[in-house]
């Protein structure tokens, strides 16, 4: 609930963040709008995909849904670390625990970001438990292939 609530509302951003400033060590910065609409298109486009195909495993079979999803996680995990820093972060090669004592403390003297970070993770966490109850009330009205397509 609150705890992942927290971990939603940190790093919300990152991607973006990412994307900009990896565009911006390209000189390309401009084109920043259209490639992170993009981003999102492929997202939602991918969401829906994945809503079809798992809709139809789970009717089938519940452990090859779980296996379906393990595999995509692998897949993800290995994607990762062909993932490029921006130039901007390379050439500062800090400490990554002096980097988050900094950021700890920055949160600790700044009341308008521990009550955004509180607000946000109070939202994100009545988001996921909303949605993660949904598919048990749900099943009563739509059947079980259906219910991927519905939550997307």
């Amino acid at each position: 609930g609150i705890i992942e609530g927290m971990a939603r509302a940190l790093s919300s951003g990152n991607n973006s963040a990412q994307v900009y400033d990896l565009l911006k060590d390209g000189g390309r910065e401009k084109e920043y709008h259209k490639i992170i609409s993009l981003i999102g298109t492929i997202d939602q486009f991918g969401f829906g995909i994945a809503a079809l195909v798992g809709g139809f495993v789970v009717t089938t079979s519940i452990p090859a849904a779980m296996w379906m999803s393990v595999f995509t996680q692998l897949i993800a995990f290995i994607t990762s670390y062909f993932v490029e820093e921006p130039a901007t972060l390379i050439k500062q090669k800090a400490d990554p625990f002096q980097l988050l004592n900094n950021s700890f403390q920055s949160f600790r003297g700044n009341p308008k970001l521990q009550l955004l970070l509180f607000a946000t993770a109070i939202r994100e966490s009545l988001a996921e438990s909303s949605y993660q109850f949904s598919p048990a009330f749900l099943h009563e009205l739509w059947p079980m292939w259906a219910l991927g397509v519905l939550s997307t």
